[in-house]
């Protein structure tokens, strides 16, 4: 008799627990419960290997930039990359990039533009954005 009642007690403890962490709408079957948790170690995987078209990117900004002393020479392909992507947002926009800085701190010119973003933008625009 005490050991059906304390399988009683378990089962409607799991049922309630059970009843207060399912979303609205959504209920789980006592199979799915019934089955062991599963633990498992995320597994750091390695940055996905540039595109042929992010390759290309990459290049072309390395080379623009051997043209002028760059500001940012330790910048990461990541980090070219992301800021490509935001001159294909800003040139999206539809934003005048002529005297547009993509990079917080950069210095303009000496005609009022800045050399990295410009490189940036120019092959962002060759290389990245859509059509």
């Amino acid at each position: 008799m005490r050991r059906s009642l304390t399988t009683a007690v378990a089962i409607a403890a799991m049922v309630l627990l059970g009843a207060c962490s399912a979303p609205a709408g959504v209920s789980y079957s006592a199979e799915k419960e019934a089955q062991p948790a599963v633990v498992s170690t995320p597994v750091a995987k390695a940055p996905p290997a540039p595109s042929a078209s992010d390759a290309e990117f990459l290049a072309d900004v390395r080379e623009r930039q051997s043209a002028f002393a760059t500001q940012i020479p330790d910048a990461s392909d990541e980090q070219l990359l992301a800021l490509g992507a935001e001159a294909c947002e800003q040139l999206a926009a539809g934003v005048d990039t002529s005297a547009l800085s993509l990079i917080p701190g950069e210095s303009a010119n000496v005609l009022g533009t800045f050399n990295d973003s410009a490189a940036v933008i120019t092959s962002a625009r060759v290389h990245l954005c859509p059509a």
